[in-house]
């Protein structure tokens, strides 16, 4: 079963022997962003005390529920979700990817395979039970509760980035 009180704890012990990508997801996830401004100034020197402070200010259930709807449309069903995720949980996001970013591929069917393909030229970074952070768990564990369907029929957390003018046809 899913503990998440353990799972921040070892982001805190990640973070306390200075792995920085724990660093950077303590900080962004916390939401006194006055403490967490504090925190990540002096992130080289804190002691795991401080950084299990800052977990324990993570509002898991926060995380764990979707805000409103804006619904655009009933049919199809288009939704949008203001507030879903914060600048700074999405500027995190962004530096899991950058080095992971390959092109993107589409399914060929006939070659029953992925091709990288002329209409598709945007990258993708996909994350796998081998390099997923506790951060892409909590924003999917809000998808889930947005799109109301089980964590099983979700992909991997995958980002997709478009430089100006590429696209996906």
């Amino acid at each position: 079963p899913q503990d998440w009180g353990t799972a921040m704890e070892w982001l805190a012990k990640a973070a306390s022997s200075g792995h920085a990508p724990a660093q950077r997801q303590l900080v962004a996830l916390c939401p006194d962003r006055a403490l967490a401004g504090r925190l990540s100034a002096s992130s080289s020197q804190l002691k795991l005390t401080q950084w299990i402070q800052l977990a324990r200010s993570v509002n898991l259930r926060h995380w764990r529920t979707s805000p409103a709807a804006n619904v655009l449309s009933d049919d199809p069903r288009v939704s949008t979700f203001p507030g879903f995720a914060t600048p700074e949980v999405c500027a995190v996001l962004v530096s899991l990817a950058q080095g992971r970013l390959e092109p993107a591929r589409v399914y060929d069917p006939v070659a029953q395979k992925d091709i990288v393909y002329a209409h598709r030229n945007n990258t993708v970074a996909t994350f796998g039970s081998d390099s997923v952070e506790l951060i892409h768990v909590l924003v999917q564990e809000r998808m889930v509760s947005a799109c109301g369907l089980p964590l099983r029929h979700f992909e991997p957390p995958t980002e997709l980035h478009y430089f100006p003018g590429e696209q996906i046809s």
